[in-house]
């Protein structure tokens, strides 16, 4: 299980990707395309073209975890394509993975920026 905190950091990519794509293709995504470093304890999230699946990639110290979301019912209510940085808060992606949009949910006040 993915233990995702408020201090952990969060990468995605802005464009869909192939969900053909295996750990080693996506550490090359992380390396060249976002220009950080897979190995360093962050969480890397990235969609399919259609919307309907996330996949995850992390690395713990000892190995990576791959991790894939496809969602039964609905798409991606919100993706932050716009960003300049790749940068995701903990807290998006918490809602992101129950299926909900961080910019137009009800979060008490100590959750918003």
């Amino acid at each position: 299980m993915l233990q995702i905190s408020s201090t952990s950091r969060v990468y995605f990519a802005k464009k869909s990707i192939d969900f053909r794509c295996g750990i080693e293709s996506l550490m090359g995504y992380c390396c060249k395309v976002l220009l950080k470093d897979p190995m360093s304890g962050g969480y890397y999230v990235f969609k399919n073209k259609n919307g309907k699946q996330l996949k995850i990639l992390h690395y713990d110290g000892i190995g990576f975890y791959l991790c894939l979301r496809r969602f039964s019912k609905g798409k991606i209510n919100w993706w932050p394509e716009s960003r300049e940085d790749c940068v995701m808060e903990p807290r998006e992606l918490a809602l992101l993975l129950f299926g909900g949009n961080p910019e137009t949910a009800l979060l008490p006040s100590f959750w918003k920026k």
